[in-house]
């Protein structure tokens, strides 16, 4: 995660979309190409999916974390990173 947050930094970019959301079921994160579920555990405090913070998750290259955010923001996105 670090990683990527320096690469976002280093373009410019705080705050990115990563492609997911719960806009389906509340607090069920998926991706929006494949479905598939989205467990991870690298939320910002206070910004999880059950605190109501909007439905699309972003990367926060400040906090280095995963947020909730209304998915009317405009943000750049990430498509996809290789390890």
């Amino acid at each position: 995660m670090n990683e990527v947050a320096a690469l976002l930094a280093s373009n410019g970019v705080i705050q990115c979309w990563v492609g997911a959301s719960d806009q389906v079921n509340d607090d069920d994160i998926r991706l929006l190409q494949s479905g598939g579920s989205v467990n991870v555990n690298m939320w910002i405090p206070d910004d999880e999916p059950d605190h109501g913070n909007g439905d699309c998750v972003m990367l926060d290259g400040g906090s280095v974390g995963l947020g909730m955010e209304d998915c009317e923001t405009t943000h750049n996105y990430l498509c996809e990173f290789i390890d």
